[in-house]
């Protein structure tokens, strides 16, 4: 279910990105190679040094993206979750409450989501970087981005490929979830009255109260 969500939602976003921007980003990768080979091929020794530094600095960057978004994930995420948490110890809440602290726990939930996606992003420049300097250099890839411990099954299990990234996904959908699971008329064991509205469509108050 969450994969053809997942899926449904990139055809959407995709819908609003210029098929060109793909191919413009390929064109400067490709750039950005060549000038690489120039330099890893120069007798100069100050070129392969400078090299060796832009390697230091791309791989300083994918860490620091990958700390900012846990950074901001440690700050917004216990704030989007004291919603459901006020929801829970409230007593019995309206439900323009609810819809308003659901409305900006979702909102913030999102925002971590978008700040991780970018610098997710980031940390994709730093590595395709990394990887053409690699290459330049004479050191062709051979490991695997992940080792996962073969005497360890729930390790290779949780270590897939992008298991990080689709369980913040996830996270995010689950939190929408609940919400949604709050907001609905029937909630907590709550029984909606019968006969709210009359044959004449007008809004009646129904009694709670059972005739002796």
């Amino acid at each position: 279910m969450f994969n053809a969500i997942q899926n449904w939602w990139t055809r959407l976003i995709s819908q609003f990105i210029a098929h060109h921007k793909q191919d413009e980003i390929d064109s400067k990768i490709q750039n950005f190679s060549k000038e690489i080979e120039k330099l890893a091929n120069s007798n100069k020794e100050g070129d392969r040094s400078f090299l060796l530094s832009l390697y230091s600095e791309y791989n300083s960057r994918f860490l620091s993206d990958n700390n900012r978004i846990w950074d901001t994930g440690k700050i917004l995420l216990p704030f989007s979750l004291a919603g459901i948490a006020a929801i829970a110890n409230a007593t019995d809440p309206s439900f323009l409450t609810k819809f308003i602290i659901a409305l900006a726990s979702i909102a913030i939930i999102i925002c971590w989501l978008i700040s991780a996606e970018n610098h997710r992003a980031f940390q994709n420049k730093s590595m395709t970087a990394m990887i053409i300097i690699e290459n330049a250099l004479g050191i062709k890839k051979t490991l695997p981005n992940k080792i996962p411990d073969k005497n360890s099954k729930i390790n290779i299990a949780l270590s897939g490929n992008a298991a990080v990234k689709h369980s913040i996904r996830a996270l995010c959908l689950v939190i929408v979830i609940c919400w949604l699971l709050v907001l609905l008329p029937i909630s907590m064991g709550k029984k909606v009255p019968n006969n709210i509205i009359n044959s004449d469509g007008k809004c009646v108050c129904a009694n709670p109260k059972e005739k002796s």
